[in-house]
């Protein structure tokens, strides 16, 4: 039965038609794809561009996002010896064919040299109009106007250079730059401005300092604690007698550095030990709190099928007494 059935206007009993061309062209994609004539294609030209090109076994990417290239990497091939001796045979008729082309002027000098040479006495010397002298000649400077706002502004720096020359000095050679000196004095100037260096803090400071001193030299003097000097000689026998203690301390010190960089050793894998041990109990804490909630959800599953079976037996034995009434009205 056909879906389209009630739908009117359908003819559902003639014959299917299928419409195609009267006329069959076989041939037409034959005629369009015909190959262009190739009469204009220099075939020589191009194999000398293209004859130093070469495609590398270089990896290649076409789209042009790594190297910012797109398609095969291309490399030029070297010369071989005689194709270096053939282009510079040419390059050296090119050469001579350029120097032939400029010997007409060189003929044309040479024969007005002869021509000078065979009428001596006729020579013709330009004159002074042709000669342009006055170009040449530099013209002598005019005179100079001084306006009265530049010689006031010039004895100003006059002024401020005499100062500066009264101060600084003329002779004196300043070692270091005019910058540096300055920043310097700006430094100082503002320690000494500074509230917590000021003058009076510092003259207090260094009188409670003086009055520090006089306590304690008081008190040796009460005490008796005055140090006994020591002479030259006894600090040298002190120093003599520790040296045979520093060739033994020489032989045993490096036994000392090994022990301390294996001991360094030793406490760097402790730390490391450690700190896995720490992570270990994160992760043993975290596996138990995991391990308690999976417990949670399996009780609560457990109450779920409880319940679900004792629902199932008791609407079982509700059916089963359906069916035995049922069973006993058909007996009936």
């Amino acid at each position: 039965m056909n879906k389209f059935g009630d739908l009117p206007g359908i003819d559902y009993n003639s014959q299917e038609i299928f419409e195609s061309s009267d006329i069959e062209t076989e041939d037409h994609l034959g005629k369009d794809s015909k190959e262009e004539d190739s009469q204009d294609i220099n075939l020589h030209e191009l194999q000398a561009q293209f004859a130093e090109i070469k495609v590398t076994s270089n990896d290649y990417d076409f789209s042009g996002n790594v190297l910012n290239q797109r398609g095969f990497q291309i490399d030029k091939r070297k010369e071989t010896r005689q194709e270096r001796l053939a282009r510079i045979k040419r390059e050296l008729e090119e050469v001579l064919q350029e120097e032939e082309s400029s010997c007409p002027k060189t003929d044309d000098l040479l024969q007005t040299f002869n021509s000078l040479n065979t009428t001596p006495d006729k020579r013709k010397f330009p004159k002074e109009e042709e000669l342009k002298i006055n170009e040449i000649l530099i013209p002598p400077p005019g005179p100079v106007k001084h306006a009265p706002q530049q010689t006031a502004t010039f004895v100003s720096l006059e002024s401020k250079l005499n100062q500066l020359e009264k101060q600084l000095g003329i002779d004196n050679s300043i070692s270091q730059p005019v910058q540096h000196s300055i920043n310097d004095i700006t430094r100082k100037l503002d320690i000494i401005n500074h509230a917590d260096f000021n003058i009076d803090s510092i003259k207090s400071k260094i009188e409670s300092t003086g009055k520090e001193m006089e306590k304690l030299e008081l008190n040796k003097r009460l005490f008796g604690w005055e140090d006994v000097p020591t002479s030259k000689t006894d600090k040298i026998d002190e120093l003599y007698k520790i040296l045979p203690d520093l060739k033994k301390y020489c032989g045993k010190a490096p036994l000392i550095l090994e022990r301390i960089k294996g001991l360094s050793m030793i406490h760097r894998e402790l730390e490391e030990s450690l700190n896995f041990t720490i992570n270990l109990n994160q992760f043993i804490s975290d596996l138990e709190q995991d391990m308690q909630q999976w417990n949670k959800s399996l009780d609560v599953l457990s109450q779920g099928l409880d319940t679900s079976k004792d629902t199932f037996e008791t609407n079982s034995k509700r059916f089963e007494n359906r069916l035995e009434e049922l069973e006993k009205k058909i007996a009936r």
